[in-house]
């Protein structure tokens, strides 16, 4: 069974990634967190989640940019500075209609995301080819990447 990780602190945008891991009908555990410290504390067994074991990590992470606390980009330094983190496969979830936000992700410090779905394209359209490809990889800690939208044409 695969299992996300969905970093989202946007009540309607947890909701319509919900729907489009549900309408991809695809075996799925999904936690989410509702900030970036959240996230990191569930991915590297801090704060509330010092109890969980942190050998299984997530097989895809979907992570929002505009995040409290710490900001998505942030997070993503962090997921690919860890040895542990550094191959987990990360989807970046935006509504800002700046291509150049999913652009930093996808070039900046050699952080790298593997995918995007940006505001151009709604979340349940643009995750569902995404999802339906990690469950049938369902190899954790592969790279891969898979481009949407227009933010990534130039990179």
């Amino acid at each position: 069974m695969m299992l996300v990780l969905l970093v989202e602190d946007n009540a309607s945008e947890e909701m319509l990634a919900m729907l489009a891991i549900r309408k991809a009908d695809v075996s799925a555990d999904v936690v989410v967190a509702r900030d970036g410290q959240e996230a990191l504390d569930y991915l590297f067994g801090g704060g509330e989640h010092a109890d969980r074991p942190t050998s299984r990590l997530p097989t895809v992470a979907l992570l929002d940019l505009n995040l409290p606390k710490i900001g998505g980009l942030d997070v993503l330094r962090r997921i690919r500075a860890d040895e542990r983190t550094r191959r987990l496969p990360v989807v970046v979830l935006t509504t800002s209609k700046e291509d150049e936000d999913l652009a930093r992700a996808g070039r900046g410090d050699g952080v790298g995301v593997d995918a995007g779905v940006g505001a151009g394209e709604e979340h349940g359209n643009g995750l569902l080819p995404v999802l339906e490809f990690f469950e049938q990889l369902a190899l954790p800690g592969i790279n891969v990447a898979l481009k949407f939208g227009n933010a990534f044409n130039n990179l």
